[in-house]
């Protein structure tokens, strides 16, 4: 998603894809070659990559379930926006543009413009 990203393509609608969770249609369409190119598919034995893929997938909910007490509001609302946030940083290498309204001062009040 990131690579497509960079080549210029828009991220589309947000979308929540069963069993896998938020996307956007450009990074949905990119998971086809994120999973092709995931070292456990290519583990020869069956009953080993889907022990580390549950095993990876346990550890991920483990991780969001002290996340999960942060969602106020709009269950649905919450989750998309902090996801579409959290992928712009990730695409944007942690540089996000402020805008002028976004600047502040050192002790949290506005820059004198």
């Amino acid at each position: 998603g990131q690579t497509l990203a960079v080549w210029g393509v828009d991220s589309g609608p947000y979308i929540v894809l069963p069993f896998m969770g938020s996307s956007t249609l450009r990074d949905g369409a990119a998971l086809v070659v994120d999973w092709n190119t995931d070292p456990l598919a290519y583990i020869d034995d069956t009953n080993t990559e889907y022990g580390l893929r549950a095993l990876d997938l346990l550890d991920t909910r483990a991780d969001l379930l002290k996340a999960e007490e942060l969602i106020i509001g709009d269950r649905y609302v919450f989750i998309r926006d902090a996801y579409l946030q959290s992928r712009e940083y990730e695409v944007n290498d942690g540089n996000i543009a402020k805008s002028d309204s976004e600047t502040f001062d050192d002790f949290g009040g506005f820059d004198d413009f």
